[in-house]
């Protein structure tokens, strides 16, 4: 064989064995890149879903305990009733629809210690109880041989009793958010609360691995964290808990997960294997190759 043909066919198999490697490597670590992106991008949605559990949480509660205590108190100091009416004919059919709106409003006085108010005091708040009744009925006109109406016949008739959704709740959300500002964060949310929830977002999205967690407030730490939780901007994630009607908060809730890396490379193990053992049946080809190549030069000199 030519030397400078034989010198070719090396440099190219070398080149070609160089390039496989490389794009292995590169793959390895391109997999690892897109599982620790879409780790993180489920990592979010698991923050913000237990932190607006958390949220939801704490407003039932207080929304119990006011229903419960404004069914303790009885009679409210005052009340106040008013109502609208609409009603509307169509000519074509001679249907009346009528439609009217009550709204009864209802005062009770509440001590402050309801919020828990650090005050010391025995004010009390006035809160406002608000109930509505919707009634819709639909008449259709009858006339007699004379065209003179004489009666009207019902064809549709709805009512429904219930809160002012839209007003009252929008109302005590507000009122509740800025009282609950003044609580300690403590007292809002417990560390078993907060390890429970992310247990189960993480179940639930098949992630079986070890946790740290930790509440920090304007940037410091808060008795909300576990033990070995540790600091880092590096391999942080974070949501912010407790938000105000404006979305503003002093809180965020982080996450970090100390075997992240193992975690994620663990995931694209099989691939990974595999990918190492088509290599190696290469290299191993490759090599006999070149001895093949340089036997049959030798033999050619003798």
């Amino acid at each position: 064989m030519n030397k400078k043909l034989f010198v070719l066919l090396v440099i190219l198999m070398s080149l070609s064995l160089t390039g496989i490697i490389f794009v292995q490597v590169y793959w390895i670590r391109t997999s690892v890149e897109d599982k620790e992106e879409q780790f993180s991008r489920t990592v979010t949605g698991i923050l913000d879903r237990v932190a607006n559990r958390v949220e939801k949480r704490e407003m039932k509660d207080y929304s119990d305990r006011l229903a419960s205590l404004v069914d303790s108190i009885g009679q409210p100091k005052t009340t106040q009733f008013r109502n609208f009416l609409f009603v509307d004919r169509d000519l074509n059919s001679d249907e009346i629809l009528f439609y009217s709106h009550g709204i009864l409003e209802e005062d009770y006085n509440i001590t402050s210690t309801f919020f828990d108010n650090q005050n010391g005091g025995e004010d009390t708040t006035t809160f406002k109880n608000y109930t509505s009744k919707r009634t819709k009925a639909v008449f259709k006109e009858e006339f007699g041989l004379d065209g003179k109406s004489y009666s009207l016949t019902p064809i549709q008739k709805a009512e429904k009793i219930g809160g002012l959704s839209s007003i009252d709740k929008a109302v005590w959300e507000d009122v509740f958010m800025e009282y609950a500002k003044s609580r300690p964060i403590h007292k809002r949310v417990s560390k078993q609360e907060i390890e429970l929830l992310l247990g189960q977002e993480l179940k639930n999205r098949e992630i079986d691995i070890d946790f740290e967690y930790g509440v920090y407030s304007q940037g410091f730490p808060t008795k909300l964290q576990s033990k070995k939780f540790k600091f880092s901007e590096s391999k942080m994630y974070r949501a912010p808990i407790f938000k105000d009607t404006e979305g503003h908060t002093n809180f965020s809730l982080l996450l970090t997960f100390p075997k992240m890396k193992r975690f994620l490379f663990r995931s694209i193990m099989g691939m990974a294997l595999l990918s190492l053992v088509f290599t190696l049946v290469i290299v191993v080809a490759y090599s006999s190759a070149i001895y093949q190549l340089i036997k049959q030069k030798q033999i050619s000199e003798i």
